[in-house]
C-alpha cells in the first residue's frame, strides 16, 4: 500500500457557526466524532465514506482543492466571522473524515480515517495505484440525510500523486477553491464538445475555436471531436438530465486530471514573452489566498460587507436557484470562489475582465495585474487539460467508455 499523509487547516468561524465544529485548546477545530450508531456513515469497522458507487453521500458540486507539491495554504471567515480575529490563520481540524477515492470512476480505493487533534491524517492506496487520486475531507454526519452531508462548504478535495508517496498534502480553503476551478476548468466547453459541431464552437471573443489552432493541427482535432461527437449521440447524451449531464462532464474532466502531472504546468505562454518559469496552481492558489485574506479582513470588520455589491448580487441572480447575496458569501474563501465560477470559468465576452474591478474593491491594487496572474494560471491549467484530452489516447478511449455508460440514463 502507499501511504498519503498531510493535515487539515480550516476555517473556524463557519464550522462553528454551522454547529459543525467546536474550538478548542491547541487552539485546534473539534469536529464531533461518531458513535457507531448514526446509520453507518463511518462505524468501528472503518467503513467507507461513500458507497463504492460514488453515490450521494459526497457532493461532486462541494469545494476543491489541489496541493500536489504538499505547500500549505490558508483561509478563513463567513458569517459568523467575528469568532476569529482578523488576518488569523487556518486552524487545524480534528475529527474530520479523509478518504482517497479514484478520479475514473470515483469509488473508495481504500478505508476512511479520521483527522488527529493536529488535524493530520494518514490514508493507503493500493500500491498500483500510479495516476492522481482525489482525497476528500469532509465533516462527518450520523445519517445519511444529514443536513451537514447537503453543505458543499463543509466538503475539500485534494488531488494527489500516489506514485510521489506525498507525506506534506494540506487540504484548506484556498486551495478548495484552485481544485474547484481544476475540475471545472473546461467542462463547459467539454458540454459543447460533446453537443456542438466543431464549427459552432467559438471561444470568448466569439471566433471559432478550431480557426484559433495552427492548421496543421485542425484535421487531428477535427478527427478526435468528431470521435467524441459520435459517442455523445449514440449514447443520446443531449437528452440526460441536467444534473446528469454535468455529472458526466465532471467524470471526464477527473479522467483528464487523473494522468496530469500538476506540478509541471507552467502559466499561459503570451505571444513575444519569454517562456514562462511560474507554475500554474501556485499561481492560482497565491491570487486566491490574497483574495480570501483581503475579504476576510473587511468581513472582520462588518460580516454583510459585500452583500450590496453589485458583482455580488449579480452572481446570487444567476444561481440555479438564486440565491440571497448574504447566502452567497457567508466566509472569505466564498470570494475566491465568486471570482473562479463567475469570472474565471466563464466564456462569456469580457466577463473574465470584469473580476479585475472585485480586486480593486478588495484594496489589491493594481486589479489587472491580479486579473493578469489569474488569467495566465488558467490559461496554462486550461491547456494542459485540452492538451491531455487529445494527446492521451488511452485517457480518451476512458471518456468515450464513460459517455457510453451514460446511454439509456435519461
Amino acid at each position: 500500500m502507499i501511504q498519503l499523509g498531510g493535515t487539515v487547516r480550516l476555517d473556524p468561524s463557519y464550522l462553528v457557526a454551522h454547529h459543525a465544529g467546536t474550538l478548542a485548546a491547541g487552539p485546534t477545530i473539534a469536529i464531533p466524532l461518531l458513535s457507531d450508531q448514526g446509520g453507518g456513515f463511518i462505524s468501528d469497522a472503518g467503513s467507507g465514506l461513500m458507497a463504492n458507487n460514488g453515490g450521494s453521500f459526497i457532493s461532486d458540486a462541494g469545494s476543491g482543492l489541489v496541493a500536489n507539491n504538499g505547500a500549505g495554504f490558508s483561509s478563513g471567515a463567513g458569517s459568523g466571522y467575528r469568532l476569529v480575529a482578523a488576518g488569523q490563520d487556518l486552524l487545524p481540524a480534528s475529527g474530520m473524515v479523509v478518504l482517497a477515492l479514484s478520479l475514473s470512476d470515483g469509488k473508495p480505493l481504500g478505508r476512511s480515517v479520521l483527522t488527529d487533534q493536529a488535524g493530520g491524517f494518514k490514508v493507503e492506496v493500493p500500491a498500483d495505484q500510479q495516476a492522481n487520486v482525489r482525497l476528500i475531507a469532509r465533516v462527518p454526519a450520523a445519517r445519511r440525510d444529514d443536513p451537514l452531508l447537503a453543505d458543499a462548504r463543509l466538503q475539500y478535495d485534494l488531488l494527489a500523486a500516489p506514485a510521489r508517496a506525498a507525506s506534506g498534502l494540506a487540504i484548506d480553503e484556498d486551495t478548495a477553491v484552485a481544485t474547484r476551478y481544476l475540475r471545472l476548468a473546461i467542462s463547459s466547453r467539454m458540454e459543447q464538445f460533446m453537443l456542438r459541431d466543431v464549427d459552432d464552437i467559438t471561444d470568448a471573443n466569439g471566433l471559432k475555436l478550431i480557426d484559433g489552432l495552427e492548421p496543421a493541427l485542425q484535421p487531428f482535432v477535427r478527427t478526435v471531436l468528431g470521435e467524441l461527437r459520435a459517442h455523445a449521440a449514440k449514447a443520446h447524451v443531449e437528452q440526460l438530465p441536467s444534473q446528469r449531464l454535468t455529472r458526466l462532464t465532471q467524470q471526464l474532466m477527473d479522467i483528464a486530471l487523473a494522468h496530469i502531472d500538476l506540478d509541471a504546468i507552467l502559466v499561459f505562454q503570451e505571444p513575444g514573452a519569454s517562456p514562462p518559469t511560474a507554475h500554474a496552481v501556485v499561481e492560482l492558489v497565491d491570487v486566491l489566498r490574497a483574495t480570501r485574506r483581503a475579504a476576510a479582513d473587511r468581513l472582520s470588520a462588518d460580516p454583510g460587507a459585500f452583500a450590496g455589491k453589485a458583482y455580488v448580487q449579480d452572481a446570487a441572480a444567476r444561481r440555479t436557484p438564486p440565491v440571497a447575496p448574504a447566502a452567497l458569501l457567508q466566509r472569505a474563501s466564498d470570494l475566491s470562489d465568486l471570482i473562479v465560477t463567475e469570472y474565471l470559468g466563464s466564456n462569456e465576452p469580457g466577463k473574465r475582465q470584469q473580476a479585475a474591478a472585485v480586486f480593486e474593491d478588495l484594496g489589491l491594487v493594481p486589479g489587472a495585474s491580479y486579473e493578469k496572474r489569474l488569467q495566465l494560471a488558467a490559461g496554462g491549467i486550461v491547456g494542459e487539460i485540452t492538451n491531455r484530452f487529445f494527446v492521451d489516447e488511452a485517457g480518451r478511449n476512458e471518456a468515450y467508455a464513460a459517455i457510453d455508460a451514460s446511454s439509456g440514463e435519461r
